[in-house]
């Protein structure tokens, strides 16, 4: 049975008058450049190719895209065959709003085998505006992997080519159980794994995870988690 966790910052968890005070932490760099990795070190490839006056989601180069979707949106597009959770939704958009796609598909990033997705586009599906087509994986993708996108014209010409990479779906700061070049840190109160930078406790940081991992942003200085919880191991203890 997986122990409930009661995660604060070690020293940062302040009591006054029998509550306790609400600790405020900074914002995540999403490209991974504030953790000191970058495409050269081969772990987040961020090479695309994209036409002219477009853009895309998950943007290229993004990571810790949620590997799933519950579907939860108004209007809803139609559901993948086996139901939600699906994958993310990807989506192209054309600023001139001319854009007649024929093809699109998302592989694991070194494979050139298509997951099942349904591709939506303009004209067949109503809720899309001209210009918008979109593309959801029948099943919720891998944790922590990174994946490439291609979507064709009619002609067969490709339009838009490039990679993101999934978050992990659970993960443990005091335990800091992510993949290589990973952290895992309280995000909005959820854990994510996302890319870890090599900051030590005490030193200035901009971005969460600019701290190595088991430490976090905490009003510009790094600092580390601690569990309050009554079983918590005594080398993570906040008592300790």
């Amino acid at each position: 049975m997986t122990k409930q966790k009661n995660l604060i910052l070690l020293s940062l968890f302040l009591v006054v008058g029998g509550a306790g005070v609400v600790v405020w932490t900074q914002g995540v760099d999403p490209t991974g450049r504030a953790t000191g990795l970058a495409p050269a070190d081969g772990i987040i490839d961020i090479q695309y190719d994209l036409a002219e006056r477009m853009t895309v989601h998950p943007p290229p180069g993004a990571v810790d895209i949620p590997p799933y979707w519950d579907g939860n949106e108004v209007p809803q597009p139609p559901a993948p065959p086996q139901g939600y959770p699906s994958g993310p939704v990807i989506t192209v958009q054309a600023q001139e709003g001319d854009l007649e796609i024929g093809d699109g598909r998302i592989m694991v990033h070194g494979s050139e085998e298509a997951i099942p997705a349904t591709l939506l586009l303009f004209g067949e599906d109503e809720n899309l505006s001209r210009g918008t087509v979109g593309l959801i994986p029948h099943e919720p993708l891998a944790e922590a992997t990174t994946y490439r996108v291609v979507f064709e014209d009619v002609t067969g010409q490709v339009v838009a080519d490039w990679p993101f990479t999934t978050g992990a779906a659970q993960c443990d700061p005091t335990a800091q159980d992510c993949g290589r070049g990973q952290g895992c840190y309280l995000i909005e109160g959820e854990p994510l794994c996302i890319w870890a930078g090599s900051k030590m406790k005490g030193e200035a940081c901009d971005f969460v995870n600019a701290c190595g991992p088991g430490l976090t942003c905490f009003r510009g200085r790094c600092q580390p988690y601690c569990d309050a919880s009554a079983s918590a191991d005594l080398d993570v203890a906040c008592l300790e």
